[in-house]
């Protein structure tokens, strides 16, 4: 299951702000930067909270919010309008660790807090580069990440999937691409030229199929792996250690295994992309 976040402390369940433009009808948060600093930031949905927490909030306040964090699966109706003097909306929606710390970023940026973005994202990349420099000059095997089987669906390129098995000292064949996810068909799967599947996510829910195409793709090894949704990102520090901990040795029981072809591919034959 992707991992989730306690919403923390939250306001009444309904918040109208800036004269009626904006209304919350749901558990939210608004916090102030600072004791000298204006603006505000509010959070609606999980992950939105969970950022707020990362950026490290004063005590709450009802003061009228600059910007709001809230989670792309957010209902439209709760959203916050993009009209001025409505606040600032942010929406989280991030699928690798490039594009969350760029998240970071804006948000802190502008709300006066640049300089504690930098601070955090330092301190979440530290285990994550501690990881990768350990592989340096190892035998990196090719691993693609099927993360659902309705459709059958890769990690893409842009995923934390990816960024996971190239952190761990791997190549994944899908590194190139330029999605968070792709679709394939069952040949095309089973035609990639890779030392290593791993199903995690959605796909670990049919287990019956996971078999099926373990059998299909033999003998090449056919793993799960725990979701890292989030937490690569979100995670507080043990989260990310047991995650590194889980996928790591899987990766490691191919490593010294011979290529399947010299080489990782790079373009899994796709039916469509999303």
């Amino acid at each position: 299951m992707p991992a989730t976040f306690p919403i923390g402390r939250v306001l009444p369940p309904v918040l109208a702000l800036v004269a009626s433009t904006w209304t919350i009808a749901c558990d939210q948060r608004t916090e102030t930067v600072s004791p000298d600093e204006p603006a505000t930031i509010a959070a609606v949905g999980s992950k939105a909270e969970r950022l707020l927490d990362l950026l490290g909030g004063s005590p709450p306040s009802n003061a009228p919010p600059t910007l709001v964090l809230f989670d792309v699966d957010t209902p439209p109706s709760l959203r916050p309008s993009p009209t001025p003097p409505s606040p600032t909306p942010l929406v989280i929606d991030v699928h690798q660790i490039e594009e969350a710390y760029a998240l970071i970023r804006e948000a802190a940026t502008s709300t006066g807090r640049g300089e504690h973005a930098e601070r955090l994202i330092r301190r979440l990349h530290r285990p994550l580069a501690a990881r990768s420099t350990a592989y340096l000059g190892a035998r990196r095997p090719c691993v693609v990440v099927i993360v659902d089987t309705a459709p059958l669906t890769l990690a893409g390129g842009h995923s934390f999937e990816t960024d996971l098995v190239q952190l761990l000292g791997a190549e994944s064949a899908t590194h190139g691409g330029e999605t968070p996810t792709r679709i394939v068909d069952e040949d095309g799967l089973t035609a990639l030229p890779v030392d290593l599947f791993i199903a995690t996510g959605a796909a670990l829910e049919a287990p019956a199929l996971l078999a099926a195409l373990g059998r299909r793709i033999a003998p090449r090894p056919l793993r799960t792996a725990p979701d890292p949704g989030d937490l690569l990102w979100l995670g507080d520090a043990a989260e990310v250690e047991a995650l590194l901990d889980a996928w790591a040795p899987i990766i490691e029981t191919v490593r010294g295994a011979p290529t399947v072809d010299g080489s990782c591919a790079r373009s899994p034959r796709p039916t469509s992309t999303s």
